[in-house]
């Protein structure tokens, strides 16, 4: 709920859907935003969703998804036709990355950090890659990349 606060006191006059799997994470959720909608929901159901969507934000949860085409051909289809998806993930691009990343997994469980080419390739039946933007704030930290997508048919 930390992002859907943060976007509430940037614009007010917008509606907010908040989905997450974990009860505990909506509740938290819910204390914080209680003027948004949320929905317990695993992204691998999205395809239960009927509503559309200007703007989908999915932050570093990509790599955990057992089907990620899936998710992402369904965020395609919750998406209007001009909105826009942000989805921010460590990205395994080179060897450095990997290696720390493979650390990583040992807290976070099962993972699989794409490279830019994985990704795109993996998004490219359903949407576009628009625009990259990475962080890295700590030179010991993975790159995280930042897509912003649309749909490929606009």
């Amino acid at each position: 709920g930390q992002l859907i606060a943060e976007i509430s006191e940037s614009f007010s006059n917008i509606e907010i859907t908040g989905i997450d799997f974990s009860e505990k994470m909506l509740e938290i959720s819910k204390s914080r935003n209680p003027q948004a909608c949320h929905i317990k929901l695993n992204a691998e159901e999205l395809h239960k969703l009927d509503e559309s969507y200007d703007l989908i934000i999915c932050t570093h949860s990509l790599p955990y998804y057992k089907k990620p085409e899936r998710v992402i051909s369904e965020l395609g289809r919750l998406l209007n036709d001009n909105g826009r998806i942000l989805i921010g993930f460590a990205s395994g691009n080179s060897l450095y990355d990997k290696f720390i990343l493979s650390f990583v997994k040992l807290t976070t469980g099962p993972a699989n950090y794409p490279s830019d080419n994985e990704f795109r390739k993996s998004v490219s039946p359903y949407l576009m890659a628009e625009n990259l933007k990475i962080i890295k704030e700590k030179f010991f930290m993975p790159r995280i990349a930042v897509y912003t997508l649309r749909k490929a048919s606009i």
